[in-house]
């Protein structure tokens, strides 16, 4: 194959990755009000514990809708996978050996998962960081006399960005309340659709609340003090590692200069005594 063709492969490739990028892109399930209910309820993840080759909980929890995303998962990873060895060769003139460029297809082949895991990571983060103030203002609203959908649309409106994903998360949690869906129900969909650590809790206590009639707010209440909590303790770790971080450097610059102006001074006296000494003796 001469070069032309092989030029020819390569950008074909970057076309099919730019336009796979672009759908997956696009696929954000984002809470708009364009978007109608059913293409929503399609990106809830299943329930079954089937196993599967396409990874439909790490793919929703990233934000992204199951269905439109299932048709691109593996092309976008083969094409990568292809495409970047193809590069790594026209680059380098084909003078890459087939160990490298069968390491790189590889590692190429998992970019795809290391990005989905990233990104599920950073917005569980921003859930996670955002959960508790979410929860005391949905108790102030609650205290206030709101009923429970009013209450959460408000919290959610008012208190979070609007492209804050736990506000798109809950705006879709109260489309399924008014279609008909259980609040136990919905709730335990909104903690499997983020897999948030602290949802799941609010949805096994809200099912429990639901089940036995207890107050909304004061299960909510008792919530928001544990996040608060929680948060707090997650500062003093954040702020006791970066002043663990900012030790290392400080070590670096500080260990030299005291190694010049205190060890050095007293090793040429001691030094200077021990030549005196020698003219002596």
């Amino acid at each position: 194959m001469n070069d032309w063709w092989f030029d020819f492969i390569l950008v074909g490739l970057l076309v099919a990755m730019g336009i796979l990028a672009l759908v997956l892109r696009r696929s954000d399930a984002r809470a708009n009000a364009s978007e109608d209910f059913s293409s929503k309820l399609d990106s809830l993840p299943a329930r079954s514990n089937r196993w599967s080759l396409y990874p439909k909980n790490l793919v929703r929890q990233c934000g992204f809708s199951i269905e439109k995303t299932r048709w691109v998962y593996w092309p976008l990873k083969a094409g990568i996978a292809l495409l970047i060895p193809m590069v790594a060769l026209e680059a380098t003139n084909g003078m890459i050996s087939m160990m490298w460029l069968c390491g790189l297809s590889l590692a190429s082949f998992l970019l795809v998962d290391a990005y989905l895991l990233l990104r599920r990571k950073r917005r569980q983060s921003q859930i996670s960081a955002t959960l508790s103030f979410f929860v005391s203002l949905l108790v102030v609203y609650l205290r206030s006399g709101q009923g429970l959908r009013y209450a959460f649309d408000s919290a959610a409106r008012y208190g979070l960005a609007q492209g804050n994903p736990l506000a798109k998360e809950v705006s879709l949690l109260l489309q399924e309340i008014a279609a008909g869906r259980e609040r136990d129900e919905a709730f335990t969909c909104l903690a499997e659709r983020t897999g948030v650590d602290d949802l799941q809790k609010i949805a096994a206590v809200m099912s429990v609340g639901f089940s036995v009639g207890s107050p909304v707010a004061q299960t909510l209440e008792a919530q928001a003090d544990l996040l608060l909590s929680k948060q707090r303790q997650r500062g003093a770790q954040i702020a006791n590692r970066k002043t663990m971080e900012a030790m290392l450097p400080m070590i670096m610059v500080c260990f030299p200069m005291f190694l010049v102006l205190v060890f050095y001074p007293a090793g040429a006296q001691i030094y200077e005594v021990l030549n005196l000494l020698k003219e002596l003796f």
